[in-house]
């Protein structure tokens, strides 16, 4: 199986493991990608539809990617507790907790806590458009609420797996 993460293709059942940093590294792309958006748009209304619609796409593949993590943890990750081993992908397997904690610490570092958004971005709570168009700021707004959701749901799965079959 394969699945679709940042635009590109990728084995849905080794991937995480085999190319952490870089698929977090994209994250981290995509992510500046809307806060770019967000200190360049404009009030141009002619441009508020265009820029509603990337700036959805890029919280949308954000978003899409912490649900694989989880769906990955849950499905794919077993821990390797036996040290020895011979094959390159379970190396990396045994490393892959460090280093999904190294990335999570990474993303929170990067969105930081939702008091210190600017205060354009935090105006984004008490928006309200019926058209359902909204703005950059909105979507930046709530990319990071589902970045702090989504890593509380990763760690816990993670917690969960790593404790074992035992209670």
């Amino acid at each position: 199986d394969t699945a679709e993460i940042f635009g590109f293709p990728w084995v849905t059942e080794t991937a995480l493991v085999e190319s952490t940093k870089l698929l977090f590294g994209l994250f981290r792309q995509t992510f500046y990608k809307l806060e770019t958006l967000v200190q360049s748009s404009s009030h141009d209304f002619g441009q508020a539809g265009n820029l509603h619609y990337e700036s959805e796409d890029l919280r949308q593949q954000c978003v899409s990617f912490l649900q694989y993590v989880k769906v990955f943890l849950h499905r794919y990750f077993e821990p390797c507790l036996d040290a020895a081993h011979s094959h390159p992908y379970e190396q990396l397997e045994q490393q892959f907790p460090s280093a999904l904690l190294e990335e999570l610490f990474a993303v929170t570092l990067l969105t930081g806590r939702l008091k210190d958004l600017p205060a354009g971005v935090q105006a984004a709570f008490s928006m309200q458009n019926h058209g359902k168009i909204f703005p950059p700021s909105w979507h930046l707004l709530h990319l990071h609420l589902d970045i702090h959701w989504s890593v509380l749901e990763i760690l816990h799965v993670l917690a969960h797996k790593m404790r074992g079959p035992y209670p």
